[in-house]
């Protein structure tokens, strides 16, 4: 009776784990498909600091557009294109950040078409990034410094002595600086 118990026993574990399988596997490669995702994230950002700007975007292509941080990955391989001074890839990249509006990443995309729109010396066009950028946050001492390079390539000279005031002001200017 105990020999037919223990092997009934383990027949309903071989059983239980047999059909449990499939769930198993499944959480597997969803644990390692998300850790080679934040591995490529890393990566590509480190890439990015690093100026291989080339390597940046190749970790920035690996990782499926459903993953949580395939939007910064986006973000990192526009801003690698950028870099390179490739226009069509760069603007893959933009179309791919855009799409990661809904999921908090829109202030980042303004922020970096205004730094961007600002190297290429479109100033029309970095002061819409920015005012969109502080209709969404407010104001931001990064937004504000480059509202000052936007307004300065415009020629808004009293906009300009007027977010050089408030940057004084938060002490993000010395006043050397704002002098």
């Amino acid at each position: 009776a105990i020999a037919g118990f223990f092997l009934i026993y383990l027949l309903a574990r071989a059983v239980s784990h047999t059909l449990a399988l499939p769930r198993a596997v499944a959480e597997f490669r969803r644990r390692r498909n998300q850790e080679k995702a934040s591995l490529a994230l890393r990566d590509a950002w480190r890439l990015l600091q690093e100026g291989r700007y080339g390597h940046a975007m190749r970790c920035a292509e690996k990782v499926r557009p459903d993953h949580p941080g395939a939007g910064m990955l986006a973000l990192a391989g526009w801003r690698a294109a950028h870099a390179l001074r490739d226009a069509e890839r760069s603007a893959e990249w933009a179309v791919r950040v855009r799409e990661y509006d809904t999921s908090g990443l829109r202030p980042a995309r303004l922020m970096t078409e205004a730094e961007f729109a600002l190297e290429d010396r479109r100033f029309d066009d970095a002061r819409d990034a920015l005012q969109q950028f502080a209709t969404i946050e407010g104001r931001h001492i990064a937004a504000m410094r480059l509202s000052v390079r936007a307004e300065q390539g415009l020629g808004n000279w009293r906009e300009v002595a007027r977010l050089v005031r408030q940057l004084e002001k938060h002490q993000a200017l010395t006043a050397a600086q704002s002098a």
